[in-house]
């Protein structure tokens, strides 16, 4: 298989961290683009909300001329009616009322498919840095580096034992992703001009006001599914971090059967929404003490919120320790759990940091029609934040996953009507040309109008032959689809070992973790052992909780203790664990 390499990529000055924007540079580098002076959209494909958004970047700072947003009904959502289709018609709607028709877009890949690995590795020849990337992340990856796409950046240089390294921060994203992610935005009539990841398009956004970001920062993205936790130093991706903790977490914590001394309540996943966005995190439980259903629903939730909260404490203290750091300079919430209500207070409370939302003034400037929308849905803002990073990749453009040759269509389609109307052109320049007829004999005429017929027939069949190829490529990517949907019936590995790692409690120290599949049944058997530290907790509290959360995971099932032995040794207990359960994939 042929190697993909995009030299492209990588960053030019390794040395500067801080990327100092010279805005008169990027105006003539803009100028000099295949698509110049085209409209750069950036497209973020929510679980819960679809958002396009248009920007200006012809001066900085970069001005907000559009914001698009189509909700994804709740409902649908919770009984998995959101289909490709589905995603495809909402778009296609954005892009109609917007008039993007044959736009270039930029939009972003995520989940277990997409992993941003960060390694140092000797300084080489710039065509063996693939294969050293490769090489280091291969033992990470739950799936094999031929089947994905490979972006990379070089984000810094330094000395080690050996000489020169080079600090990498590289993106692994299974072609399947990729592609559909392409074949969406194609289909909503949209070119696929990029494809990266979420902290890179943050990263766009500081490059436009460099002097102005903070040193040591972390962006936290509370989304539908997970919630992201991005760390820059100068504005430039260090680390990336998700939780499971998410806002489908809260919904269900607010949702469920209430009991009252009168009967049960049914709470709808519709009515927990309403019920989240009403009254968000509450900070003082007492206020609703005579609302019995309202009280439970609020203990329920406030849990999960801790549990988030606990979930980013640990992250921000491992990051500060691997960089040994004392202290961050802002932390800043955004995505569309940032709207909540009170959250950012209760973050404040717990993590016991200042953090605030996503100071856009600092970075963008809102058109009047834009400013009057927002006026009417001022949260609208932290929901777009991905999008406007998306929209700003042309300035500092470091991780594109699209393919070459993709890329290169795009930008021929996205001119098609340039391409007609030259050609509408020249026929009005020949025909001006009968004026002056009486210099040309009749043959030296006709001559010259079968040399033209030829050419305009030589531009028709290219115009053909691009149609041709996107109408086989849309058929190879639904049979693609097809075989991907028969093939998809083995555990994701690295989604297993990453929920055992978040539901383990602090003080249980893993000492196996074995799988035995049976032929017959084909079910896969989970055997967990290890050693429980005492602690503020109880032994019989920690076993329990453990259990309980395997219970609770979507990956197990028929979760059983099956040992559970303590033995004292001089004065001190040591407890040994075992657990059995069924794999769910």
């Amino acid at each position: 298989m042929k190697k993909e390499t995009n030299p492209s990529l990588k960053e030019e000055n390794i040395n500067d961290n801080k990327r100092p924007l010279d805005s008169f540079f990027v105006l003539q580098k803009r100028k000099g683009l295949v698509f110049a002076n085209r409209e750069i959209v950036g497209v973020d494909i929510g679980s819960s909300h679809i958002k396009v958004v248009q920007i200006d970047i012809k001066k900085l700072p970069a001005v907000i001329r559009g914001i698009h947003i189509e909700e994804i009904p709740i409902d649908k959502r919770d009984r998995g009616e959101v289909t490709e289709i589905y995603i495809i018609k909402k778009l296609r709607s954005i892009v109609k009322k917007a008039k993007l028709k044959n736009s270039l877009a930029v939009s972003f890949v995520s989940g277990n498919s997409v992993v941003v690995h960060s390694c140092t590795i000797p300084e080489t020849a710039e065509n063996e840095i693939v294969d050293a990337i490769k090489m280091d992340a291969s033992k990470d990856l739950a799936f094999s580096t031929d089947e994905s796409f490979l972006g990379y950046s070089i984000i810094g240089k330094t000395t080690g034992r050996k000489g020169q390294e080079l600090e990498i921060a590289a993106v692994f994203a299974h072609k399947d992703v990729v592609n559909r992610k392409i074949w969406l935005l194609e289909q909503s009539g949209l070119q696929a001009a990029g494809i990266t990841v979420l902290p890179f398009a943050y990263e766009n956004i500081f490059s436009t006001n460099i002097e102005e970001t903070p040193e040591n920062m972390v962006i936290i993205t509370i989304g539908e599914e997970t919630t992201g936790i991005d760390f820059f130093r100068n504005g430039t991706f260090m680390f990336t971090r998700e939780v499971s903790a998410s806002g489908k977490d809260i919904n269900k914590a607010f949702s469920g059967v209430v009991n009252t001394p009168e009967k049960k309540v049914e709470i709808s996943i519709e009515e927990a929404e309403v019920i989240k966005r009403k009254y968000g995190v509450v900070l003082d439980q007492s206020v609703h003490k005579e609302n019995l259903v309202l009280n439970q629903l609020v203990a329920k939730s406030r849990s999960t919120y801790e549990k988030m909260a606990t979930e980013i404490k640990r992250s921000l203290g491992y990051f500060m320790r691997m960089t040994k750091i004392s202290s961050l300079d802002a932390v800043y919430i955004c995505g569309g759990g940032a709207n909540t209500k009170n959250i950012v207070q209760f973050f404040k409370e717990q993590l016991e940091i200042s953090i605030e939302p996503f100071p856009f003034k600092k970075y963008f400037k809102v058109s009047p029609v834009v400013n009057e929308k927002l006026e009417a849905e001022p949260s609208n803002l932290s929901f777009v934040l991905p999008s406007c990073g998306l929209a700003l990749e042309e300035l500092n453009a470091k991780i594109n996953l699209v393919p070459k040759v993709t890329r290169m269509i795009s930008k021929i389609a996205s001119f098609k009507s340039v391409y007609n109307f030259a050609l509408f052109m020249l026929y009005m320049i020949f025909i001006s040309l009968f004026a002056y007829i009486k210099f040309f004999t009749v043959k030296d005429f006709e001559s010259t109008i079968n040399r033209l017929n030829a050419n305009f027939k030589n531009i028709s069949e290219q115009n053909q032959q691009v149609e041709t190829f996107n109408r086989y490529k849309n058929k190879v990517n639904r049979k693609k689809k097809v075989l991907n949907t028969l093939i998809g019936t083995r555990p994701l590995w690295h989604g297993v070992l990453k929920e055992i790692s978040h539901i383990v409690p602090d003080n249980v120290y893993l000492e196996k973790i074995s799988f035995e599949y049976e032929k017959e049944t084909k079910i896969i058997n989970v055997n967990i052992s290890g050693e429980i530290y005492r602690g503020k907790k109880s032994v019989d509290f920690t076993v329990s909780q453990l259990s309980l959360d395997m219970k609770n995971s979507s990956y197990f099932t028929k979760v059983n203790l099956e040992n559970i032995n303590t033995k004292y040794k001089r004065g001190s207990t040591q407890t040994l664990f075992s657990i059995n359960a069924e794999l769910l994939y």
